[in-house]
């Protein structure tokens, strides 16, 4: 099998980042209950995207407004994390060796555009990704297969040539969801039980365990 791509998570994968996300579900939260509506089933723990579905199907919501509102939440702790960024231990020698093999590689995160770009600008690895596919680039967030879809669809590979590695449940299943290999990374969001627990085609303790992933999946 061969792989053609590889195709990342953001933070608690590539970099560390102390993201600030459930002050930033907090907030949302609050303008939703302060717009008028009963927030009893909304929860800081619930993954954003569910917490937008549930409000599209419960009360007819606008997703886009939805969205709106969450960015607007999320925006100003997405760019305090990514301005004290710290790659992850070995992230740019794994990087500059996949680009020098000649993979094509990819980030797909629920995080926003803005705050994206400036981690990978301040880390100095932004020029080696082909392509970075963020939270407004898609209808749907992870766990849905969405922006990892359109990562790969940008990339010009098929899903059975590419690669997903994240550090959370919720990377697993959308990579799965996308049709790509699901590689999930031990030190960022979950345990390795939780990660055992979804599933994955492979799990690493670091970053530095990737190439022989690859070698192993081009083996099949």
């Amino acid at each position: 099998m061969t792989i053609k791509a590889v195709i990342f998570d953001l933070d608690g994968t590539l970099v560390a980042m102390k993201l600030k996300s459930r002050k930033a579900k907090e907030k949302f939260i609050q303008k939703i209950e302060e717009a008028g509506f009963d927030v009893k089933s909304l929860n800081p723990n619930m993954p954003s995207e569910f917490m937008i579905q549930l409000l599209v199907t419960k009360y007819g919501l606008s997703r886009d407004l939805l969205m709106r509102v969450l960015d607007e939440c999320f925006q100003p702790y997405e760019l305090e994390a990514a301005a004290e960024a710290e790659l992850r231990p070995g992230a740019r020698e794994v990087i500059r060796e996949l680009k020098e093999i000649g993979y094509r590689l990819g980030v797909a995160s629920n995080n926003g555009r803005v705050g994206v770009r400036l981690a990978l600008e301040k880390l100095g690895i932004l020029d080696y990704f082909d392509v970075i596919v963020a939270r407004g680039d898609v209808d749907k967030m992870k766990p849905d297969g969405s922006p990892i879809s359109e990562c790969v669809r940008r990339l010009g590979v098929n899903p059975h040539e590419a690669v997903y590695v994240g550090d959370a449940v919720i990377d697993i299943m959308a990579a799965k969801k996308a049709g790509v290999y699901a590689i999930g990374i031990l030190g960022g969001f979950d345990s390795r039980e939780s990660l055992e627990k979804s599933k994955p085609d492979y799990i690493i303790g670091d970053l530095s365990e990737l190439l022989h992933v690859l070698k192993s999946i081009e083996k099949r």
